[in-house]
């Protein structure tokens, strides 16, 4: 089990884990659905915008500023993700940074972090909030992804047999989530269903990774289920600072 800020630094600035991270994690449809639909409602909010100050924090290998609608800043820790980043995300601006010790003069519109809030334990995420809300504006929001610890077993079970490695993900439900924001000067603006866990779903995901044809549909089914919590192992929250 990876956990806690140094093992993550360590882990993600390796070459090989820089190498394989999308071949491994978003290679498949059903991770190729999750990422398209994270991206669609990133891009919605960034429209929202007209020339924003945009921030990523955790870049990784750039596969979410690659495809925004605006440039902006991405930082991260690991050199090797931000070596990547430059090839994958042209027009960005890169900074080796941690969001333990983030130093920006100038305010930003939007700040966006996926799969980095996730692995800190309580203390350190509220850190991050309070640094985070401390280089907003009054009209600024922050997009960032939290897993619900809502799983079908039966998917579990085949899980267990892929080669991955294994990381601290702090599972919370939508009550906790919401009362840790408000305790760091947040309110939510919007929560997202982007993962969707249905049995007869991911059967379908895979039998189009073999056969295609079901992108489209699938894609819909995702879209359908964007609001229906109840049934998400992993959200998306929009939410803005509180003054």
């Amino acid at each position: 089990m990876i956990k806690g800020k140094e093992e993550l630094k360590k882990y993600y600035n390796k070459e090989k884990i820089v190498e394989t991270y999308e071949s491994k994690r978003f290679h498949d449809t059903y991770k190729k659905l999750q990422h398209k639909v994270e991206l669609d409602i990133i891009n919605k909010y960034v429209s929202t915008f007209k020339k924003p100050k945009l921030l990523e924090i955790a870049v990784g290998t750039g596969r979410v500023a690659r495809d925004m609608k605006a440039k902006g800043i991405g930082v991260d820790t690991s050199e090797n993700m931000l070596k990547t980043a430059k090839k994958n995300a042209p027009g960005w601006e890169f900074i080796k940074m941690d969001v333990m010790n983030l130093k920006f003069k100038e305010k930003k519109d939007i700040v966006v972090s996926l799969r980095l809030i996730r692995h800190f334990n309580k203390a350190d995420r509220k850190k991050a909030y309070r640094n985070i809300h401390d280089i907003l504006s009054k009209k600024s929001i922050f997009i960032f992804d939290m897993p619900t610890g809502r799983h079908n077993r039966v998917l579990q079970l085949i899980d267990l047999f892929k080669n991955q490695d294994k990381i601290y993900e702090a599972d919370m439900s939508l009550k906790d989530i919401r009362k840790e924001l408000k305790e760091s000067g947040f309110d939510i603006i919007k929560v997202y269903n982007t993962k969707y866990e249905g049995l007869l779903f991911r059967s379908m995901c895979i039998m189009n990774d073999l056969f295609n044809g079901f992108y489209t549909l699938l894609k819909r089914k995702m879209e359908r289920n964007m609001n229906k919590l109840n049934i998400a192992s992993n959200m998306l929250l929009i939410v803005k600072p509180k003054w």
